[in-house]
């Protein structure tokens, strides 16, 4: 079960480079969680990957970043995971296609705040829809 499920919509269906997406997460246990972006976008989007930093500011401590290359296309233009029409899902990781999670410990109950940059060679990215973040206990 999530701890924490959130999508935010982007403007115009694009994604600015200098536009960071902000997730507040309340968790109320320390532990292991596993972190998930989500994507919504559609057939506008003119890359097969797109690259995602990710930052997180834990309670009481240094900002910790890291940068992802998400696939969203296979070699042959078909999307990676679920689609409705010209419109495409993407989890990241996917059990399917990652074979891994993406781990965190939360020391101490508190907010954790997540920022999400799009990292592309291009400052606006059209097709994307969505973004969303996703926390589940590990345990």
């Amino acid at each position: 079960m999530p701890a924490f499920t959130e999508y935010q919509v982007l403007n115009d269906k694009t994604w600015v480079k200098d536009k960071p997406y902000v997730f507040s997460v309340d968790i109320k246990n320390a532990g292991r969680y596993a972190l998930y972006i989500n994507l919504r976008y559609n057939e506008d989007y003119n890359f097969s990957n797109i690259w995602v930093r990710t930052n997180m500011q834990a309670p009481g401590e240094k900002p910790v970043s890291q940068r992802f290359n998400i696939p969203l296309f296979s070699p042959d233009g078909a999307p990676l995971e679920d689609a409705l029409g010209d419109v495409y899902f993407r989890r990241f990781p996917a059990q399917r296609i990652e074979q891994k999670l993406l781990p965190f410990d939360a020391t101490k109950p508190g907010t954790y705040t997540f920022t999400l940059n799009q990292e592309m060679r291009t400052d606006n990215l059209p097709g994307i829809e969505r973004i969303g973040l996703q926390v589940r206990a590990m345990d």
